[in-house]
């Protein structure tokens, strides 16, 4: 009895503060529709000193002039898809004229190529092999317009001592081929002081451009079964104007600012890349025009550490098939408007929240979270359109992914251990977040108790989920859906948050979900779903390492999982429920709780019922949203 009385209240004293903060609220814009982007503001997330940026304060400048005519103030979700040349799918080429790389003196074949005191300006369009090594240049291509150019790095290495090393000024388009067998190499300077490079001022920010080792102002293409190696002293590594695309290529990159960056797009097709960035691993820009800014990955390996996200996107992102690896200080995959997985792998070893957007769809993949704060977050500064429609893209329908292997499965056990004694330091009765970042504001403490932000959704139709956080393992300000897959949580340790957490409804129609976690914000699937399920409270917080066992009356087990962290809240779902039979809940082979399945969710052992949601808001490692 007293145990109830003190829980209410807890509860009564969280729906006071939720109410106090709801009346301090000046406004609250709700209205139904697909989640759009409004940019007629400034963003709502900002990450370092972005306005110091190469790439951003650039991006400020140009989108005020030279793409005027592009400026939006509305974006919605789109379909992301990708499209290939045959050149940019072929390594074979056919050469123009050669260029042979040296600190004595360059030379080339070709009357379109000047080159003078280390600097080398193709002036019409070709394929051009290059290969030597030039310790102190630039090579820049400055062609009409209409003529494409195809730069062929034989061996080539290119180091600036003031400026980039390719700057792309003008073409049709470029594309780099490494040919297999080939090791090439390109490294800026820590200033950029060349004369091609162009530094205003403008309200007190210096602008400068070029701002990466290979800048383009045109599309640019790396393709070829060779190695590219591109270090970056000044700020990005490789950056494109317009779209970039790395196909097959295999792509090392150390940056002190941000990795690659595609203003319209980043797409990359079957290309090993490596990416250790100052601030975002990879990033696309353009979120004032309906259809860019997005990127789009199928197949290849993908390793990247970052001190800010590991991959940023401005609007959508997607995924079909390959291996994706993050170890993000901030974001592990951050879009602005929505995240569709399709198939492939990804593990994000750490980051403040793992995956985060408006709208993320699971369709199929094998994806392994951890994240200090919340696992996925459906999430953001967003407005709804009415007279908007869903995108085709975050359907039901799942794509078969040949690359997904398991992580889980009926017996799962993840291999992420919280510490080396298989314990966990924290109480479950603690309601201090154990985080080994920056606490994430409302988005940590209390599940959020941010205002709900319709849209926002976090659809689970596929693939197999293992998510550690010591936030809200699942988060959406909306609505959370779940029709299959597995999914697996090993939530906080903390009663500020949940295993779950949504804004409106959790709905699972199917799949199998486990969830544990601590019982201060547990909260379960609702009577919109048409799959049975089970919120279990424990007689007592259980280990990390104890293996949770499910059985029916006849003694048959349905469920085993061990999980990683404390937990005394256990929510599970399955179409192996059935109504009307009773299952035991037991811990190490001894039984803790007993229930029977007699309505769409069970509450069972010592939980209270179906917790409200809040939904935790976009959350951001100094605690502001």
């Amino acid at each position: 009895m007293k145990k109830n009385i003190l829980f209410f209240k807890y509860r009564l004293t969280k729906l006071l503060f939720i109410a106090l903060i709801i009346t301090c609220m000046t406004s609250v814009t709700a209205c139904t529709g697909i989640v759009t982007k409004d940019n007629s503001s400034a963003s709502s997330e900002s990450t370092g000193n972005e306005d110091d940026d190469g790439d951003d304060v650039e991006k400020e400048a140009e989108d005020s002039t030279d793409d005027e005519e592009e400026d939006v103030e509305t974006v919605s979700i789109f379909e992301v898809e990708a499209e290939y040349s045959d050149e940019e799918l072929s390594f074979d080429y056919e050469e123009d004229a050669s260029i042979e790389l040296n600190d004595e003196g360059c030379t080339s074949d070709s009357d379109n190529v000047e080159i003078k005191d280390g600097k080398i300006t193709i002036t019409a369009g070709g394929t051009y092999v290059i290969s030597g090594t030039l310790s102190d240049g630039i090579l820049i291509v400055d062609t009409e317009e209409d003529e494409p150019v195809r730069l062929v790095l034989n061996d080539a290495s290119i180091t600036s001592k003031d400026s980039c090393a390719i700057y792309i000024k003008n073409a049709e388009y470029v594309i780099i081929t490494c040919p297999k067998g080939t090791n090439n190499y390109l490294e800026d300077a820590e200033e950029y002081t060349a004369d091609e490079v162009e530094i205003t001022e403008e309200n007190g920010e210096t602008k400068v451009k070029p701002c990466a080792v290979i800048y383009s102002k045109e599309d640019l293409s790396i393709n070829g079964e060779g190695t590219l190696t591109v270090v970056s002293n000044y700020k990005n590594g490789i950056q494109s104007k317009d779209n970039l695309k790395i196909i097959s290529a295999t792509v090392k990159v150390t940056a002190v600012n941000n990795g690659i960056v595609g203003k319209d797009s980043v797409v990359l097709k079957d290309a090993n890349i490596t990416v250790d960035a100052g601030n975002h691993g990879i990033k696309s820009t353009n979120d004032g025009k309906q259809g860019k800014g997005y990127m789009f990955i199928e197949g290849g390996t993908i390793k990247i550490t970052a001190v800010e996200d590991g991959i940023h996107v401005s609007t959508c992102f997607r995924m079909d098939s390959g291996t994706v690896v993050i170890d993000a200080g901030d974001d592990g995959i951050h879009a602005d408007l929505a995240i569709t997985v399709n198939g492939g792998t990804i593990k994000v070893t750490d980051s403040y929240e793992g995956i985060e957007a408006a709208v993320i769809t699971i369709n199929d993949g094998n994806i392994d979270v951890r994240a200090s704060d919340d696992g996925f977050n459906a999430a953001g500064s967003t407005v709804l359109n009415e007279d908007s429609e869903a995108s085709e893209e975050n359907s039901n329908d799942s794509s078969d992914s040949s690359d997904s292997s398991d992580i889980s499965d009926s017996s799962y056990s993840s291999d992420i251990s919280d510490s080396s004694d298989g314990s966990d330091s924290s109480d479950s009765s603690d309601g201090a977040q154990n985080s080994s970042k920056n606490s994430g504001g409302f988005g940590g403490g209390f599940g959020g108790m941010m205002d709900v932000e319709e849209g926002c959704e976090l659809n689970i139709n596929g693939g197999k989920i293992y998510v550690n956080a010591d936030g809200d393992g699942l988060d959406s300000n909306d609505t959370i859906t779940i029709t299959g897959g597995e999914v697996y949580v090993d939530g906080p340790t903390n009663n500020g948050n949940g295993a779950l957490d949504s804004g409106t409804s959790i709905t699972v129609t199917g799949g199998t979900l486990v969830a544990v976690g601590s019982m201060g914000m547990a909260e379960a699937p609702d009577d919109s779903s048409t799959q049975y399920s089970v919120n279990a409270g424990l007689t007592t917080s259980y280990s990390a390492g104890t293996t949770l066992t499910i059985t029916d009356s006849s003694g048959n087990v349905i469920f085993e999982y061990t999980p990683n962290k404390k937990y005394q809240s256990v929510v599970f779902s399955s179409p192996e429920l059935k109504e009307g039979e009773t299952y035991n809940i037991s811990v190490d082979g001894t039984e803790d709780t007993t229930f029977t399945v007699s309505e769409m969710t069970v509450t069972a052992g010592t939980a209270s019922g179906n917790s409200s949601g809040f939904g935790g808001g976009r959350g951001m490692k100094d605690g502001s949203r």
